[in-house]
């Protein structure tokens, strides 16, 4: 079960770090072109949830509406992530030219982890259900428009819309008599994307 947690919890860092890495990659290009005429531009909209969940019952009897994990995750974004860039001109030297740098990220991310076990002497009902409902929408348009970069300086732009959803569920139940309505998995997951 740790592990599993562990290999969700790396997806939404790889995520994160994926985002950052593209809006780093701007400033480190003007620190070693420091003599070019250039328009930089770095923009991100992210998102992200994490749930962990965890029920245990034990029961020398029965166990009746228990240990039950309910998680709804919900993102809306519709912003809009524009940018435009005019110029990036020679400055006239021969080694450096100008040009238009752009980074732009739109990023949803969703990680749902349930675990539950129950244990009864008797009956076990309507207990230790795991219910996952996730849902992404994005309406954000990611626009970019570049216009200059003259001389040897070239118009650069790095554009992505990211969609991740994840979940796990574990559940077990161990009972003397009836197990009616119990130790049930339902994962709902939806992503849409409209943005262009």
């Amino acid at each position: 079960m740790k592990n599993i947690i562990n290999v969700n919890k790396a997806i939404i860092a790889s995520t994160v770090l994926a985002i950052s890495f593209i809006l780093f990659l701007g400033p480190t290009s003007i620190t070693m072109n420091t003599f070019a005429s250039t328009n930089t531009a770095n923009q991100g909209i992210g998102q992200s949830q994490s749930s962990t969940q965890l029920g245990v019952c034990v029961s020398g009897d029965g166990t009746l509406f228990s240990c039950n994990n309910l998680n709804a995750q919900n993102q809306a974004n519709t912003g809009n992530n524009a940018a435009a860039q005019s110029g990036g001109n020679d400055d006239d030297d021969d080694d450096d030219d100008g040009g238009n740098t752009a980074n732009q990220g739109i990023g949803q991310s969703q990680s749902s982890n349930q675990n539950a076990l129950c244990v009864s002497g008797t009956g076990t009902f309507v207990s230790c259900n795991n219910l996952n409902a996730q849902n992404q929408a994005n309406s954000g348009n990611n626009a970019l428009a570049q216009q200059g970069g003259q001389g040897s300086g070239a118009n650069i732009a790095n554009q992505a819309i990211g969609q991740s959803q994840s979940s796990t569920q574990n559940s077990g139940v161990v009972s003397g008599g009836s197990t009616s309505g119990s130790g049930n998995n339902q994962n709902t997951q939806s992503q849409t994307n409209t943005g262009k």
